[in-house]
């Protein structure tokens, strides 16, 4: 075999498929070498086994073997591996028929040429840079040669290292801004640089050629770019309905990273025509998508779902990620609820299918994972957040069991929470990232986002809902107002010409399809940023693209509303044009599933002002309304009616039927017209008195009626309730089929204007129906019997408060002391007064059926409270008594009496004079004079006899009224203060039992006492305190007289002039002993020394004395049984250390001075 020479190579002279077909014509060259070495190599044919140890005849030199296997070299350490010089181990399954050879080289013949040759590979890749990555591919093929090559020869050379040098500087330079790598490398070139020449024996090849290739590799990641795309491929064509089982709807999303790696959250419903599905398969084809990485089902429902076991037959996923219903062994009741059967029966459809196909199969991951570099943050679906489903938290709704996902890759962030609610929304917040890129949206829009939610500010989000229900449901919610409020870009999946397909690229942003549409479905934008923007609707219009300007309406009045909804102009008027807005599905947005059939149009969450009109000469007919928690909507020339859908079958499921429903809202309604011609829901409120039928129907709102026309029967015209406030103006024509026109049930209703009916009603719940104040006589036609109406503020004053309807048309006055009564008729109402003023003659009605009603109050028979002597009459003590000849009497007995005929003449031949008293068979009464108040005044508030015992209760003693009573036991009630004694009873108010005061005044002292109770704390239970005066000073001297020791006092028998027991407090004028510089006074209560001599007799051993001291003064006296009550003041005292000047008592009793 002829062995050629190298061949030289000028990289500049050269292109690069020039210098490769040298090259590879070289390895060719090499090969030869190898192989011509004849004795030099010993080949080893070791076939026909599939033992992996091997046991080579000829002992061979470490990396001086070569491996064969099938004619393919093998790699040391990967493929093999040298146990012992004859000895070999294959780290592969070997076969028996496997060709393996062992290739042991004896020669050295090739070190020059070899390290050459690598010289040339290095002087190539200096001189073509302008073609560095072609190069660098030739480069990795001829590394791999000189790898296998290493194994059989070491390199050792002092050939010139300068050109090594510059190419790896150069290097340096060209990357310098790949910091990591070229740090490490600085060392190694600045000692290679600054040399110029190097022993290659003592340079590790390998190592300085491994960080280099490090570098390049962070060139390359640099360079290279990487992506985050979002496809949300189109709903089918069948988005009419929300039914998974027919209709396209549900989600579908595709993620991928860096255009190679996918996977898939969701797969739409199993639509009728497969819509959703034939949307996947497109999507996939148009992406270049083969097979997703995994498949994530967030829950068990069939617009998540629907064409999961199909993608799985078709082996388009190679792992399911699934939430593992057996966590929920109670399944979730309530909204979109699923019982534990069904979410069995579909997670075993599901697993089954994966197992068949040998597709894994398991419970989604939890907390943050790793996809190719991106990071998947799964929540909602550990141990935690599954105990909360089976608690309240998840608010009777499955949705909030969805599994949610958060993809964070190149610093860019897109949300997915499947169908989580607003408690999914609030939960999770503090994990999440501010200001996110996207935002899919959370249940289709049709959820409540909480104010908090608001943080995650998306700049894109994704509405996911079909048209059916964007149009029905996804209104009632603010989800897609508060995106419009943060200024999201939110694109509506519904009525996409294309694929949505957001591509987030580290290199060059981000990237929209074409064709994608911003704002709401049907080609909306807002008509104009300035107040007062209009939008057009008319459904005669027969155009094919509707925008909502005016020479392109909507046809349907759901589109208006919608619109209208996620508005944020501060006025919008929707322009009306006449005609029937009734009888086409399209135009309502509310389906009443009792009834099964659309019946509504809903005006829900509507901002700023909102003006409904319809500008034209004819009606504009709407169907029946519900207005809730908007800003301020006005109805103008509008025409509400039943319209076609309101068929019997319906009519027979509804509960009730009202025109115009205002929720937690402000409306007004202006010269509207209000209709029920429906016979099928008048009959049925004829004969359901449970069934209302209302035209204007109000909670918690504020609602003004102005010139409305109300028409059909009804059982209300408007009602008001829960705290709304209705007011009627202008002038109103109200048919006589409506029953009531104003019905007040905890609301009000202000009636200031006019109407041609005026029926009220107002509820046992509360709410009131005010009529406009008059200046005379109300002319309102058809009021109600007993609504009345006030007089203007002037005139109430001692003259007409207002006027009363007698249901007829006619008014009856209320004057400021409500005596429009006449004596000389019968009353016109139980409980009317009269007043005769040219008779001076004052009545009250008992009754209105004839004059014998009225009770004449100009004389004695009118004293209320007042028990006739006569058969029958029984007497109690407090009572006052009349006789038949006018006498009264206040019977003070504590025993009861029942009138005898035979004593009579007693009490009607009393001939004594007031306050004389007389006997009735033993029981004290009093003659009082009721011209005199003084007498009458003690009857009556002497209603309790004496040492009258009291109840226990706050309610018990009110009930006894306002009384005083004498004592004279102790005792006699809990807590009385002292033996002797009145007690006065004070309830705050006889309809409040819970407030009670008493006030007790002592006799003889007149010392006075009071307590107080409430709901707490009973009267009965108090103590008294006393009530001091300002008087200390008047006191009686009882002792003014130098006293020095108690001998002193017992040697001249020395008195007090009166006992303590007389006074409350006393007082003991002390002396210092070694002169008459100042005095100190010492004073003590009464009550307290009487304790003390109780507790010092009581006390074992037993206390003797009671110290009276002050400023180091004291005057100690004793203890004994008749201290209060002595006057001895020697006898009493045990010791002191001091003199005694003065002894005083207070009150002043006796009038006793110096």
């Amino acid at each position: 075999m002829e062995i050629k020479p190298f061949k030289k190579i000028n990289g500049n002279g050269y292109s690069f498929k020039e210098i490769w077909t040298i090259y590879d014509e070289q390895f060719n060259i090499l090969r030869d070498i190898v192989l011509s070495l004849g004795d030099k190599y010993q080949v080893e044919n070791v076939s026909g086994s599939d033992n992996k140890i091997i046991t080579l005849n000829t002992p061979y030199n470490s990396n001086q073997v070569f491996v064969y296997c099938n004619g393919v070299l093998q790699w040391k350490d990967r493929d093999y591996r040298e146990n012992s010089p004859t000895e070999i181990e294959l780290l592969f399954d070997r076969k028996a028929t496997d060709d393996v050879r062992i290739v042991t080289i004896k020669s050295n013949v090739i070190k020059e040429d070899l390290h050459q040759y690598l010289q040339d590979i290095s002087s190539v890749v200096a001189n073509a840079k302008e073609q560095y990555d072609s190069a660098r591919n030739l480069e990795s093929r001829l590394v791999e040669l000189y790898s296998a090559l290493q194994q059989t020869h070491s390199l050792y050379t002092n050939n010139s290292t300068t050109s090594l040098v510059n190419d790896l500087t150069r290097l340096k330079s060209e990357y310098e801004k790949v910091n990591t790598g070229v740090t490490a490398l600085d060392k190694k070139l600045k000692d290679l640089i600054s040399s110029g020449e190097y022993v290659l024996t003592t340079l590790n090849i390998d190592e300085l050629k491994a960080l280099v290739n490090t570098i390049k590799s962070k060139i390359d990641e640099l360079s290279a770019e990487k992506s985050l795309d979002i496809v949300y491929p189109m709903f089918g064509s069948n988005q009419n309905g929300p039914d998974a089982s027919v209709h396209d709807v549900g989600e579908c999303t595709f993620v991928g990273i860096d255009k190679k790696y996918w996977f898939m959250i969701d797969t739409f419903s199993k639509s009728t025509g497969d819509g959703g599905y034939n949307s996947i398969k497109r999507a996939m084809q148009e992406n270049g998508i083969t097979k997703f990485e995994f498949l994530l089902i967030t829950h068990w429902h069939k617009d998540h779902y629907g064409n999961a076991v199909r993608l799985m037959n078709e082996g388009l996923v190679e792992k399911v990620y699934v939430q593992d219903v057996t966590k929920y062994p109670s399944g979730i009741s309530g909204a979109y609820g699923m019982t534990y059967t069904v979410l069995k029966s579909v997670y075993d459809e599901h697993k089954n299918t994966a197992q068949a196909r040998s597709i894994p199969f398991s419970s989604a991951p939890t907390g943050e994972i790793d996809f190719h570099g991106a990071k998947l943050l799964f929540h909602n679906n550990d141990s935690t957040a599954i105990a909360k489903h089976n608690s309240t938290w998840v608010n009777e709704n499955y949705n909030n069991t969805s599994i949610c996902l958060l993809v964070s890759y190149i610093g860019r962030n897109f949300l997915a929470q499947g169908d989580g609610d607003k408690e999914v929304m609030k939960e999770y917040l503090d994990i999440l990232p501010s200001n996110i890129d996207l935002l899919k949206s959370n249940h289709h829009s049709i959820a409540t986002m909480p104010l908090s939610f608001r943080k995650l500010r998306p700049k894109d989000a994704i509405i996911t809902a079909n048209k059916w229900q964007l149009a029905h449901d996804t209104v009632v919610f603010n989800y897609q107002s508060f995106l419009f409020d943060m200024g999201s870009n939110v694109y509506f999946l519904a009525n996409q010409k294309e694929d949505i397909h957001i591509s987030y690229s580290s290199l060059y942003g981000v990237a929209y399809n074409k064709k994608l549409e911003v704002g709401y479905p049907d080609n909306c934008a807002y008509t104009t940023p300035e107040p007062n923007g209009h939008i057009f609707v008319d459904c005669n219009y027969n155009g094919n693209n509707s925008t909502g300007d005016k020479d392109k309406p909507f046809k349907y009045l759901s589109d208006a509303v919608r619109f209208a909804h996620i508005n944020y102009m501060k006025e919008i008027c929707v322009n009306i044009a006449p005609g029937d807005y009734t009888g086409d599905i399209k135009h309502y947005n509310f389906v009443n599933y009792n009834a099964n059939t659309v019946t509504l149009i809903n005006f829900i969450g509507l901002r700023g002002k909102v003006r409904f009109i319809n500008s034209g000469t004819t009606p504009a007919y709407l169907p029946p309304i519900y207005v809730a928690m908007c800003d301020n909507v006005t109805f103008e020339n509008i025409t509400f009616k039943v319209g076609s859908m309101y068929t019997s079958n319906a009519v027979n499921n509804l509960t009730s039927f009202i025109n115009a429903s205002v929720t937690n809202a402000t409306a007004m309604f202006s010269r509207c017209t209000f209709t029920v011609d429906n016979t099928d829901i008048t009959n049925r409120e004829t004969s359901n008195s449970s069934f209302n039928t209302i035209h204007v129907d109000s909670f918690g709102s504020k609602v003004k009626i102005d010139t409305c026309t109300f028409n059909g029967k009804t059982r209300y015209g408007i009602r008001s309730a829960e705290g709304s406030v209705v007011t009627v103006v202008g002038s109103n024509n109200i048919n006589n089929s409506v029953a009531t026109v104003y019905y007040a049930t905890e609301g009000d209703i202000n009636v200031n204007g006019t109407a041609t009916k005026n029926t009220s009603n107002e509820s046992t719940a509360g709410g009131k129906v005010s009529f406009l104040d008059v200046d005379t006589t109300p002319t309102y036609p058809n009021t109600t019997r007993g609504q009345v109406i006030g007089t203007r503020l002037s005139q109430k004053y001692g003259g007409k408060l207002g006027y009363v309807s007698d249901g007829n048309g006619g008014y009856s006055s209320i004057d400021h002391f409500n005596r429009s009564g006449n004596l000389d008729n019968k009353p016109d109402f139980e409980g009317q007064f009269a007043y005769d003023k040219t008779n001076k003659r004052v009545g009250f009605a008992l009754g209105s059926s004839n004059k014998s009603d009225w009770l004449d109050l100009s004389s004695n028979n009118g004293i209320g409270g007042v028990k006739e002597w006569k058969q029958g009459g029984t007497y109690n003590y407090g009572d006052l008594i009349k006789t038949s000849n006018g006498k009264v009497f206040f019977y003070m007995s504590f025993s009861n009496y029942t009138y005898n005929e035979s004593d009579a003449n007693i009490l009607n031949n009393f001939s004594g004079n007031y306050l004389d008293t007389t006997n009735v068979r033993g029981n004290k009464v009093m003659y009082v004079d009721m011209n005199k108040h003084g007498s009458l005044v003690f009857s009556l508030l002497h209603s309790q006899r004496v040492n009258t015992p009291l109840p226990s209760t706050n309610a018990e003693i009110n009930d006894l009224g306002i009384f005083t009573t004498y004592y004279t036991e102790k005792n006699s009630f809990k807590n009385q203060p002292t033996q002797y004694g009145q007690l006065i009873n004070l309830p705050c108010a006889m309809d409040d039992s819970n407030e009670s005061m008493q006030i007790w005044i002592e006799q003889f002292s007149g010392q006075m006492y009071t307590r107080g109770g409430n709901w707490e704390n009973p009267v009965a239970d108090r103590k008294f305190s006393p009530v001091y005066p300002d008087d200390f000073g008047l006191v009686d001297v009882l002792l003014f007289d130098w006293i020095t020791t108690p001998a002193d006092a017992k040697n001249r028998n020395v008195r007090l002039k009166a006992p303590f027991k007389d006074y409350k407090i006393i007082t003991f004028w002390l002396v210092p002993d070694d002169g008459y510089g100042w005095m100190a006074p010492c004073s003590f209560h009464v009550g307290e020394l009487e304790f003390a001599v109780e507790a010092g007799k009581r006390a074992s051993p037993n206390v003797g004395g009671y110290m009276v001291s002050a400023n180091g003064l004291y005057w100690q006296l004793k203890l004994s049984d008749n201290l209060i009550s002595s006057t001895n003041i020697g006898d009493m005292t045990w010791s002191e250390n001091c003199k005694l000047m003065s002894v005083t008592g207070w009150p002043r009793v006796h009038g006793y001075d110096f």
